[in-house]
């Protein structure tokens, strides 16, 4: 808008020199509430990046990894040069964040506007990290708080459900007072408390969600502490307890919707997705809605792959607004096309539990059921028993099942296995777990994750059902039928 432009007529004796001085003192005005409104959205959206800095030591990779919005189905690289990083980190929220650098799984606390600066010799372990910046006490507390959480939640998970429940209430109320004690005495920023609770809350809820799941506890009340909870809370959605909380009240309430259904219906996998889909299109919120669909679809590729994926892709596309969604949905596909149906199986080499190599091709002539699993994996665990009756039934027929554990310790996944009896060809990666060259050429973010490979070692499916499905007997039967 120029001035000189303006037209404008001379009123109650005004002159024009009066008028020209009047427009442009306003013009100027408007100028400078321009500039105020720019360098506010300047600083607003400055605002919503953390800034993440510091040295590791003992480190020879050029990155470490960081949560993003996928719920740990992918994480976003910070780049490391000569030990050192610096990075801003986009948030909506004060959020914890999580990291990975080697072997070392760490939670970080972040507040949009502030600096966290750390310092880490990955040879001393995780009590190395060394914190500076505006929230060095926050993460200081957060470190102990976790130490004591895990420390008393690991036993816990191994009773039964109500049990669990029950303890869990009462030793997160225990981490609370904890926090409150630390606090009281600490400058801490004004978010931490508020966002560390409601964090616990979730993640107890969740931790007693999943207790039920396990167990398979049919009784819906057992999950009425949820009633007085928030579903739908934006201000949380980048906590990763909050996202898993989400993850599995969606499953129980979708489990509790299918068990509704006829026997027949309730055993297709079109019926889970269209009942939770049904449940996420109830939501208010448009961010937790695109969330949840995101998730519901994003898993079930990563876990699926592109196999039956297009019905469910399209609906993806239909429903969804959230761009970046929609490129890392794109990205999946196109790297999980590289094990579709009919493509050649990557070859891999793992060590049984003597010590000995053993390949994919070692099975050349006999189908393969490759079962991806860790011994601390409930939903694995949930899988056994159906898993020893396949081996059972098939135990003379021209397929083989390979169980390859992604735990690190080998003594301990020896004890578990013999402690279960577990039978069939169990193979160990070595202590990089989901970083091994089979899980990332398998693309295994998840666990359990099945797949199927053919008597050429061409894949059938990277998807397979379950052992405890009621058609995997069907696939497998029609294989070995087949001329």
């Amino acid at each position: 808008m120029m001035a000189t432009k303006l037209t404008v007529k001379v009123l109650n004796g005004l002159t024009n020199t009066h008028l020209n001085i009047t427009i442009m003192t306003k013009f100027k005005k408007r100028i400078t509430l321009a500039l105020v409104c720019l360098l506010t959205l300047a600083s607003n959206a400055q605002s919503k990046f953390a800034t993440l800095s510091g040295e590791i030591k003992n480190y020879d990779n050029q990155s470490f990894l960081i949560d993003n919005k996928s719920l740990g189905l992918s994480m976003d690289t910070v780049n490391v040069k000569s030990g050192k990083f610096s990075a801003s980190i986009l948030i909506d929220y004060p959020c914890v964040k999580h990291i990975v650098i080697g072997r070392f799984y760490k939670p970080l606390f972040l507040v949009p506007g502030k600096s966290l600066n750390f310092n880490f010799d990955l040879s001393k372990g995780d009590g190395a990290f060394r914190y500076s910046g505006d929230l060095a006490t926050e993460n200081v507390i957060l470190d102990s708080l976790n130490q004591r959480f895990w420390t008393k939640l690991i036993p816990l998970r191994s009773l039964p459900a109500r049990i669990a429940a029950h303890s869990m209430d009462s030793a997160f109320a225990e981490d609370k007072m904890y926090l409150d004690a630390q606090i009281a005495t600490n400058k801490v920023d004004s978010t931490f408390a508020e966002y560390v609770k409601g964090s616990l809350d979730y993640q107890c809820a969740e931790e007693k969600l999943v207790c039920g799941l396990k167990e398979e506890i049919k009784d819906t009340t057992y999950s009425s502490f949820t009633k007085g909870m928030t579903i739908e809370n934006e201000k949380f959605l980048d906590s990763r307890e909050y996202r898993f909380f989400l993850y599995y009240y969606l499953g129980c309430s979708t489990k509790n919707a299918v068990n509704k259904l006829d026997s027949i219906k309730r055993q297709s996998d079109e019926a889970y997705f269209d009942k939770t889909s049904n449940i996420i299109e109830k939501y208010k919120s448009v961010k937790i809605k695109e969330y949840c669909l995101f998730d519901l679809v994003y898993s079930d590729l990563a876990q699926g792959g592109v196999k039956g994926f297009n019905k469910k892709y399209d609906y993806f596309k239909k429903h969804n607004t959230d761009s970046v969604y929609a490129q890392q949905m794109r990205k999946l596909y196109a790297k999980k096309m590289s094990l579709a149906p009919g493509n050649v199986a990557p070859p891999f080499t793992c060590i049984d539990l003597d010590g000995k190599e053993v390949s994919l091709s070692d099975f050349k002539g006999k189908y393969v059921y490759l079962d991806f699993w860790a011994t601390w994996c409930g939903g694995c665990r949930m899988d056994m028993p159906y898993l020893k009756k396949l081996q059972s039934e098939y135990k003379d027929k021209n397929i083989v099942f390979v169980s390859i554990s992604l735990d690190r310790n080998i003594q301990n996944l020896k004890d578990f296995i013999n402690e279960k009896k577990m039978e069939g060809i169990n193979l160990f990666v070595g202590n990089k777990g989901f970083d091994s060259d089979v899980a990332r050429s398998y693309q295994v973010f998840g666990i359990p994750s099945y797949k199927l490979i053919d008597k050429e070692g061409i894949i059938i499916d990277a998807g397979a059902l379950r052992p405890s499905s009621d058609e995997i007997r069907k696939v497998i039967d029609n294989l070995l039928d087949a001329k």
